[in-house]
């Protein structure tokens, strides 16, 4: 029994067993040289850019601190042009500059002699190009008797300044008559002035007269020029003809009648009330804009009912063509209304 135990063994021994194969994994190299790189290089960039980006922000703060002065120098003009035209047309002097103008215009000598000096002062006043009253052959004398400032209405470029005005005309109801007879009148004076600044004032168009029931208070050193004169669309002699008789009438009633009785022909009523007489249409222009509706600029000539002095106003009006009659949409004293 022993020997076979013995035997086992034995042949159990010559079996050789493998031996245990070392398995360790390989481990890493551990090197931070790359890392270290980047981060050098980032810092690099880092310090090169941020100067370049501090001046660009610079420049960009000096260029909106530069825009934004010159936006607050160019407001600071305007503002200060603006409070300079206000100035000129808020201060009294306008007011002594407009008096005098109607001192002028209203008071007629019966003098020839003193007229013509009259005249030579008042042209002083005005603008070149606004013709002067036309006093020749007038067989009387005019006088004022007070000028009530009533209103200063600021139209685009210049001011309206309003006065109630009382005068008395004396005339010859018979040139066999040695007496003068009176007239009392009273009605509202539009003196339409322009402010030149370091200049002073003109006049750029004729004194207009309106009836007192109708007051509301609603380079330019030459009278402006007849604006549609050389527009498209302008009418023939032929074509505007129609319009020139409307106006010969229109006018007529306007000069004679109040306001009331223009109610149906105009869509803002307004009339002389008799101050003055219609003579005739002069430098009559006419502009189709649109189909039966048309653009107006004429000089009117109207008389004194007791003098017969002429005074020559420049209207700017729109008519509508509506069942074969016209109508006036528009209507402004001065050539500068058209726009």
């Amino acid at each position: 029994m022993s020997q076979w135990v013995q035997r086992v063994k034995e042949y159990f021994g010559k079996i050789k067993r493998d031996k245990k194969e070392s398995r360790t994994l390989p481990k890493a190299k551990k090197s931070s040289k790359p890392l270290i790189v980047l981060i050098w290089s980032l810092l690099i960039i880092l310090v090169l850019t941020s100067p370049l980006a501090l001046i660009r922000a610079q420049n960009a703060l000096n260029t909106s601190q530069t825009a934004q002065a010159s936006i607050e120098d160019v407001q600071g003009s305007l503002d200060e042009e603006t409070e300079d035209e206000a100035y000129l047309y808020q201060s009294e002097d306008i007011r002594v500059f407009a008096e005098a103008v109607i001192d002028r215009f209203i008071n007629i000598s019966s003098s020839s002699n003193n007229r013509e000096t009259a005249l030579e002062s008042l042209n002083n006043y005005y603008a070149d190009g606004v013709p002067l009253p036309d006093w020749n052959g007038i067989e009387g004398y005019r006088e004022l008797n007070s000028a009530t400032y009533y209103n200063m209405e600021l139209r685009g470029d210049h001011a309206v300044l309003q006065y109630r005005v009382d005068y008395v005309n004396y005339y010859l109801e018979d040139e066999d008559e040695e007496e003068y007879e009176d007239q009392f009148r009273r009605a509202l004076l539009n003196v339409p002035v322009k402010a030149i600044e370091d200049e002073g004032y003109i006049v750029i168009s004729n004194p207009f007269f309106e009836e007192l029931p109708m007051l509301t208070a609603e380079d330019g050193g030459e009278k402006p020029i007849n604006p549609l004169e050389d527009a498209e669309n302008q009418l023939s002699v032929m074509e505007q003809e129609p319009i020139e008789t409307f106006l010969a009438d229109f006018f007529e009633i306007y000069a004679s009648s109040e306001a009331t009785d223009l109610n149906y022909i105009m869509d803002e009523p307004q009339a002389m009330d008799g101050l003055y007489n219609y003579e005739r249409l002069e430098n009559t222009v006419v502009v189709e804009i649109a189909e039966n509706h048309y653009q107006v600029v004429t000089t009117v000539a109207f008389s004194d009912p007791e003098l017969g002095i002429e005074q020559f106003e420049d209207y700017s009006m729109e008519l509508l063509l509506e069942d074969n009659r016209f109508f006036v949409s528009e209507f402004e004293n001065s050539y500068l209304g058209v726009n």
